[in-house]
Order: C-alpha cells, then structure tokens, then sequence
C-alpha cells in the first residue's frame, strides 16, 4: 500500500512539473469540447502542436493534423485565446500537442 501512494504521488508531480492548462486538462478539455464547433460543417479531429514558454505565453502553432483550413485556423484561435497555461518547471519552452474534435 505504500508503495501504491508513492506512485501516485509521484505521477502528480510529474504532471505538475509539465506545461500545463492552468487550470488543469479537464478543465482545459471540457472548454475545448463546449466551443469546439466546426467552422464548416466538418467534423472530425484536428491535432496542433504549440510552444509553451516559461511564462505560459503560447506560440509557433503548427497544425499535425487538418481537417479543413477553416477548422486548422479556429482550432489555433480555440487554443490560442482560451483557458491560460503555465510554463515547464525547468523553465525551458515546451513543445505540447492538443486535440481538438469538430462535431
């Protein structure tokens, strides 16, 4: 049993060490789910790389993966202009993906 809490203690540190949605992933993914709608009747995912510097700026978005131009630009709006993110707790700027699925 012990050794279970450690793990579990452990796992929370890593992912608070990690850039991050500040407010946390199933915040940020319950914001992406309610404002996710498709900009041109498409539906499907589109995947968007970003970085996400030290102060929790976001930039150098790249699109992984389109579904349409249309849907690659509100995917990087979504992203760009939603919940605030920090930064990678040893300061360097992180590279992070996010999916965002259209319906």
């Amino acid at each position: 049993r012990s050794l279970a809490e450690v793990v579990v203690t452990k796992e929370v540190e890593n992912t608070a060490q990690n850039a991050h949605p500040r407010d946390g992933w199933k915040s940020y993914n319950d914001y992406l789910d309610k404002n996710a709608q498709s900009p041109d009747g498409k539906a499907g995912k589109e995947k968007i790389s970003f970085i996400v510097a030290q102060d929790g700026t976001l930039s150098q978005f790249k699109v992984v993966k389109s579904l349409s131009n249309d849907a690659d630009k509100k995917a990087i709006s979504l992203i760009s202009t939603g919940p605030a993110w920090v930064g990678n707790y040893d300061g360097k700027p992180k590279e992070v993906t996010v999916t965002v699925k259209f319906r």
